[in-house]
Parts: C-alpha cells; structure tokens; sequence
C-alpha cells in the first residue's frame, strides 16, 4: 500500500512539472515570436524612410 500512495505522489509530481514545462515552452515561444515580429516591423519602418 505503502509503495503504491508512493508511486501516486510521484505521477503528480511528474504532471506538475510537465504543466510548468508547458508553460515556459509557451512563455519562450511567445517571446520569440515577439521579438521576430518586432525585427521585422524595424525592418519594414526602415524601408518607409
């Protein structure tokens, strides 16, 4: 019983970690995608002038 409630405890831990995982993955593709973006809008502002 013991190692079973044990094994649980560890499936959690593994869930959380894979959510916060998840969670900076999106933080990080969004931040890329940001900064192309705005690369791109300096470009495109450069061209006007």
């Amino acid at each position: 019983m013991k190692i079973g409630s044990n094994q649980d405890d560890n499936d959690d831990f593994a869930c959380g970690r894979k959510k916060i995982d998840a969670q900076e993955e999106r933080k990080i593709r969004l931040a890329s995608m940001l900064r192309k973006n705005l690369h791109r809008r300096k470009g495109q502002a450069r061209l006007k002038n």
